[in-house]
């Protein structure tokens, strides 16, 4: 298969010849959060051992673990929290790692987050911990490791709801 050139590889060849430093290169193109979005861990890898910033953002405020959590890139995620990765980072839309995975029910890297100390109180745009989401689109295992820790249960959204009115009302309807 023959790869085209990414945003990262064109924002590298410009760099050098323009002098730029490193961080300008970084901030324009985010090089780490495009890798760990793809779940490319040897570049991933490299790209930290070369310099970048584990807390790197682009142009949304997505950090590299954000984005590897989004794909459910759990290799990925996992070296990024070993080299300091923040799982309670949030984006412009207040997505975190930790929350993204509950909303997702990616629940290794839920696991993952807990061990590398999620907040369990952060919320989303709309005011919901992990648990809300997760409940809404029947995540069944998620909410289950969720539910085995201290996350208030009772927490309301900005809508009004509690997760388990999330899972009545509009949850999928599987088996609990």
């Amino acid at each position: 298969m023959r790869r085209r050139p990414t945003v990262t590889a064109f924002a590298f060849a410009l760099a050098a010849p323009l002098g730029l430093p490193w961080s300008a290169t970084a901030q324009a193109a985010a090089p780490l959060v495009e890798a760990a979005e793809r779940g490319d861990l040897a570049l991933v890898r490299k790209l930290l051992d070369t310099g970048s910033a584990v807390e790197q953002r682009d142009a949304r405020r997505r950090t590299p673990v954000l984005a590897a959590s989004a794909g459910n890139h759990l290799k990925v995620v996992r070296l990024l929290i070993s080299r300091g990765a923040n799982v309670n980072a949030q984006d412009e839309q207040r997505d975190s790692a930790f929350l993204l995975a509950g909303a997702r029910g990616h629940t290794e890297i839920v696991r993952a987050a807990l061990a590398a100390g999620a907040d369990l109180k952060s919320t989303n745009r709309y005011g919901g911990t992990a648990l809300i989401p997760a409940c809404h689109h029947g995540h069944v295992e998620t909410v289950r490791v969720l539910l085995a820790t201290a996350i208030d249960v009772d927490h309301v959204n900005n809508l009004g709801w509690t997760a388990l009115l999330e899972a009545v009302v509009l949850g999928d309807g599987g088996p609990a």
